[in-house]
């Protein structure tokens, strides 16, 4: 799993990241929202780090990366997400 987020563009990564910050489950509606476009969400499908839950969720397909990507969330982001 770590060699696939290693291998995604910053922005997907930055989509991760804020996926994490909001739990094992987050609305793909709200991501949009946040000005993350649909196309950046691909390759998190694709690999299958993400998967589409109950229509409009994303979740993680391993709960551990969720603490994984918490932890290597710089501070300035956690604090934007408060």
């Amino acid at each position: 799993m770590k060699l696939d987020v290693e291998k995604l563009s910053l922005e997907s990564r930055n989509v991760l990241r804020a996926s994490a910050l909001l739990g094992e489950r987050s609305s793909i509606p709200v991501l949009l929202q946040a000005g993350f476009e649909a196309v950046v969400l691909d390759p998190l499908f694709g690999s299958g780090l993400l998967l589409e839950d109950k229509g409009s969720l994303a979740r993680f397909s391993d709960p551990k990366l969720v603490t994984e990507e918490k932890d290597r969330t710089p501070w300035s982001m956690k604090r934007q997400s408060q």
